[in-house]
């Protein structure tokens, strides 16, 4: 599929490196793998430091999750600077309990390792989707893989589980309908999307809407279940009420961290640091819009990937703490938007709006962040696959096939 064309070994090139960068690079600096196996230590010995403290913040640790942090990190790294919480949901405790079985170098290389693998399927989707459709496909995929490359390196060298957002927004609800492996996948990577980051659990509501209740049930068990080992590995429920408290009070700074991306924190950037309240009044109004779009758009896409790809693309503009390698989920939701109906010159939309976002993945990289230019990014990324999935209302002319029938025909 991919080694036809000189387009497809440039993409394939690209993704070599993806799954090769990890391997080089010192595990001890993977800054978010880190907290996953710290918390996976202390759930079973100290499971009341696994989250921060109910007056604390994204950094400030329970003393034993910081100690044991420092221990794993690089001896360069600024202990204080770069330690993090642990804030996924207790039904990510049993996986990341997995993790730190393995030891916290071998933990954080595989987490690595499991996000590169995840950007990676995440393209090879996408490649096979638009590839059989027009002859410019393959170029325009090979320049998308490059322009999100940086966003990858960021991914992969934090160990960041961003990227299961990334293969969720590629794998759209129709693989569901192909059983054995692609079926399998589908749940796996939703599942582990709603174990880590919570807030994309709102994409559900494109295969509520299409009345796939067998998915559903099976995401909700299985994150159900997961939810019981965590309890059960924690010795008791507190360990929820630590996530609610940790939750809320992370939450009460999100505004004024500078990394944050979200909405409430640019408009709080805007209005200056005495106007807090302010900010979130309007970063709310901002996230109402944000659901007035969906909601008003799902009446005309009638391609429930469109769909897809438009919820995908709002979880950047919904989270409260919205960092840059979110915007994956961007990256991937417009490209599955070109998939259906008329693209045409519309094709080379998908890797300008992620070359805008080059410098930004760059110095993201390198340990800078312009917050307000990443939530106008992905505001402009929601903005092109709303677009994207408005103007695909009729049948493709190239491939001679509806954007619904190709769904089931080049999928997977």
């Amino acid at each position: 599929m991919l080694i036809g064309t000189r387009e497809g070994l440039v993409c394939l090139a690209l993704m070599v490196a993806w799954l090769v960068v990890p391997l080089i690079r010192d595990p001890r600096d993977a800054q978010d793998a880190i907290p996953l196996v710290v918390a996976g230590e202390l759930v079973v010995s100290r499971p009341e430091a696994v989250y921060v403290p109910v007056s604390g913040g994204l950094f400030d640790l329970h003393p034993d999750f910081r100690e044991r942090s420092c221990e794993i990190m690089a001896d360069q790294l600024d202990c204080e600077e770069f330690a993090v919480a642990f804030v996924s949901p207790p039904p990510a405790l049993p996986i990341v309990r997995i993790l730190s079985l393995v030891g916290p170098w071998a933990g954080a290389l595989l987490t690595r390792m499991t996000a590169a693998l995840a950007m990676t399927l995440g393209m090879v989707l996408l490649w096979a989707r638009l590839a059989p459709t027009d002859p410019r496909a393959p170029a325009v995929l090979s320049l998308a893989a490059a322009a999100v490359t940086p966003h990858t390196l960021i991914v992969t060298g934090l160990g960041q589980t961003s990227a299961f957002m990334f293969a969720a927004a590629a794998m759209i609800p129709c693989l569901w309908d192909r059983p054995g492996i692609r079926r399998f996948l589908f749940v796996a990577v939703m599942v582990l999307v709603a174990v880590f980051k919570a807030t994309p659990v709102v994409v559900l509501l494109v295969p509520l809407l299409s009345r796939r209740w067998r998915l559903l049930v099976y995401c909700a068990s299985a994150v159900l279940c997961l939810g019981v080992l965590a309890v059960v590995l924690a010795g008791g429920t507190e360990i929820m009420e630590g996530y609610r408290d940790a939750s809320e009070a992370i939450s009460r700074q999100a505004s004024v961290n500078p990394y944050n991306g979200s909405a409430d924190a640019f408009a709080f950037r805007l209005l200056g640091s005495e106007e807090a309240s302010e900010a979130l009044r309007v970063g709310t109004l901002v996230r109402f819009a944000v659901v007035a779009v969906l909601v008003l758009s799902l009446a005309r896409m009638r391609q429930e990937s469109s769909r897809w790809a438009l919820f995908w693309s709002a979880v950047p503009l919904l989270a409260p703490l919205a960092w840059w390698h979110y915007t994956v989920a961007s990256a991937a939701a417009m490209g599955v938007a070109l998939g259906d109906g008329r693209s045409g010159r519309k094709l080379w939309a998908w890797p300008a709006t992620l070359s805008a976002g080059i410098p930004l993945g760059i110095a993201n990289n390198r340990g800078y962040s312009y917050p307000e230019a990443q939530f106008l990014w992905a505001a402009a990324a929601f903005a092109v696959t709303l677009w994207l999935g408005l103007s695909a209302q009729r049948p493709r002319t190239h491939g001679g096939a509806s954007g619904e029938s190709r769904e089931k025909s080049t999928e997977g």
